[in-house]
């Protein structure tokens, strides 16, 4: 996230997240039978954020109007177990990808502990707004995905 401030305690710039998770099927516990997903999130798009300063403390409160891309990936071993040969068997890999519109509203604050050093948090809720689809699966999605963080910063806070 990048941003300047164009005066009170208005800021503008860019922000983007980039992110990845991989699931692991249940029945890995049973046996080595196990499928896999993994989704891949990231965005990049406007910010607009209004800051609120007192003598220590700061609040924050904000969004990001942008697009992004979701990608989603499975792989199924088919019929591989422990007790069979490996060698013949074949993993099937499935991937389907969807462009998409995000929206994120933030607030966090902060506290200052010196001029350049402060501890905070954030909330953010990022929404993803999809048309077209994660294909063959949906032909369309929205999907909220709210989160909270520590946060050290080293600098001016403006």
């Amino acid at each position: 996230m990048g941003y300047i401030g164009v005066g009170n305690g208005v800021r503008i710039g860019l922000a983007g997240m980039n992110g990845e998770r991989n699931f692991a099927g249940t029945r890995g516990t049973d046996d080595s039978v196990m499928v896999s997903l993994r989704t891949k999130v990231s965005y990049f798009g406007f910010l607009l954020q209004k800051s609120y300063v007192t003598d220590r403390m700061s609040m924050t409160v904000g969004g990001v109007l942008g697009s992004g891309e979701v990608k989603v990936s499975f792989s199924d071993p088919g019929t591989f177990s422990a007790f069979e040969p490996v060698f013949g068997d074949e993993v099937l890999e499935h991937q389907t990808d969807a462009k998409c519109g995000v929206l994120e509203v933030h607030g966090g604050f902060s506290y200052s502990l010196t001029r350049f050093i402060h501890l905070g948090g954030d909330i953010s809720v990022p929404a993803f707004f999809g048309v077209e689809g994660l294909s063959p699966f949906t032909d369309e999605f929205i999907s909220v995905n709210p989160g909270a963080r520590f946060k050290v910063i080293f600098g001016n806070l403006g």
